[in-house]
């Protein structure tokens, strides 16, 4: 993935320190205990004990990822035609038997633009199980013939259901900035014509231990943890898995200024509109102070189980005024999206919207740009950053002990993954609160006012 900055290098002024609400050492995230080491295998792991919440029954984020997501394939859709065969294999060595009448919490896998990640969320007693599982997906995942054919026709009704909503425009987006062809239809014929033993190809030289990171989160005890990692990593033969033949990971140059009216691939009534800006990757200068202005242009809402953009932001309102639109997002906003922070290299900044309205590129463009000015203008002062701030900065406080543990052990994956101590993630609420206003309205004007934007428009089923 990417690189991250420490907190000295975000300078404060002297009149913002004294508001700058540092973390409290009874503060549930600064309570949360963190662990990292590197086994045999080469697997990264981290593993977090939290402090208890009040009211919810104890339990543990288990997950496995894979250095390599769709941003780095080569072919559109394969990174997750990947995900969905390697979950639903078998380990090809036997592990701890599951304890019958023990139920997990939650349980998915997901393509993320530098990850794939394989996660459980689970009680004490289905731990050991679980580990051996998740642990697996790194090189002792079977092949089997019957899970090519079934999960082939579940990727593809998953993309053909996809059209249905607003996520194909914030794929297009990313596409174009890649330089693939943002057409859903391209990607459903390269997932129809791949056969099982290619996939295995590609599979062979990125799911291996060497270029992956395990994260074990939540209402455990660290020792007894590590030691069960150990002993599973131990009796997967892990160490045995030699590293693969495949490049390593490069972060792409995004291509900016795009732009494209695609047909066939909305099956909504509505206009769908999504418009996208490059976003620096984890550990630039600019990284917080660019995701405290898309915070205040896009607003979000205060609940961690299922978070969503505002209506009522001051971007939104605007383009509400002039598009007619509504329904807003950032196309990634929901219980399963990748949080914004940790994508470790350049990705995309986006807003998507609904609108009954038929538009054009320069309609978008022209709305986009003269509802910029006018908050940038208007609605960006100290005060009104300051906000902002605060409001992304308690969110993550809150939103590190979400239900599933998923965003605490996303933020744990990233910083491991790209060399950092991990047990910095606890500073990002106090990195936020500690950026200076001026330093959110420059870097407001340099990936938004200033940088071109890419412009996607998927007019709707029954319209030109």
């Amino acid at each position: 993935m990417k690189s991250i900055v420490t907190i000295s290098a975000i300078l404060m002024c002297a009149a913002c320190a004294a508001a700058v609400k540092e973390p409290s050492t009874s503060s549930p995230v600064s309570r949360i205990q963190i662990v990292s080491e590197q086994l045999p295998s080469g697997y990264r792991v981290v593993v977090a004990r939290t402090p208890p919440v009040a009211g919810r029954e104890p339990r543990i984020y288990v997950g496995s990822y894979v250095l390599h997501g769709s941003i780095q394939e080569t072919r559109s859709g394969i990174a997750h035609f990947m995900e969905h065969v390697v979950a639903n294999n078998r380990s090809t060595i036997a592990g701890p038997a599951r304890p019958e009448g023990a139920k997990f919490f939650d349980a998915n896998a997901l393509t993320r633009p530098y990850y794939t990640s394989f996660v459980t969320v689970v009680p004490t007693a289905l731990l050991a199980s679980t580990v051996h599982s998740r642990m697996a997906r790194m090189g002792r995942a079977e092949n089997d013939s019957q899970v090519f054919v079934t999960e082939k026709g579940r990727v593809l009704a998953e993309v053909e259901r996809d059209m249905s909503g607003k996520y194909p425009a914030y794929k297009a987006l990313v596409a174009l900035a890649l330089g693939k062809s943002p057409r859903i239809a391209d990607e459903l014929d390269i997932v129809r014509n791949t056969n099982s033993e290619e996939l295995a190809r590609t599979i062979a030289p990125i799911y291996r231990p060497h270029d992956a990171v395990f994260v074990v989160a939540g209402d455990l005890d660290i020792d007894s943890t590590l030691a069960l990692v150990r002993a599973t990593d131990a009796r997967l033969k892990l160490a045995e898995i030699r590293s693969g033949s495949k490049a390593a990971n490069q972060n792409p140059k995004l291509r900016m200024g795009m732009t494209e009216v695609i047909t066939g691939q909305n099956r909504s009534n509505q206009t769908i509109v999504a418009v996208g800006w490059e976003k620096p990757a984890l550990g630039q200068t600019d990284q917080i102070p660019v995701l405290i202005a898309d915070q205040l242009l896009l607003g979000r809402g205060s609940d961690v189980d299922d978070p969503v953009r505002s209506n009522d932001s001051p971007l939104a309102v605007r383009l509400a005024r002039s598009l007619g639109g509504s329904a807003f997002g950032d196309g990634r906003s929901s219980k399963w999206q990748a949080p914004e922070i940790i994508d470790t290299g350049p990705s995309i900044h986006a807003v998507v919207f609904a609108t009954d309205r038929i538009v054009t590129v320069d309609d978008v463009r022209d709305s986009v740009t003269a509802a910029l000015r006018d908050i940038r203008q208007n609605a960006m002062n100290d005060a009104t950053v300051g906000i902002a701030k605060e409001s992304l900065a308690s969110f993550y406080e809150r939103w590190f002990f979400e239900p599933t543990y998923r965003i605490l052990g996303d933020h744990l994956m990233a910083y491991v993954a790209t060399g950092r101590d991990p047990n910095n993630v606890k500073l990002i609420p106090t990195q936020i609160r500690r950026v200076r206003a001026g330093a959110v309205r420059d870097a407001f004007d340099r990936y938004f006012l200033q940088a071109p934007a890419n412009i996607v428009i998927l007019p709707p089923a029954a319209g030109p």
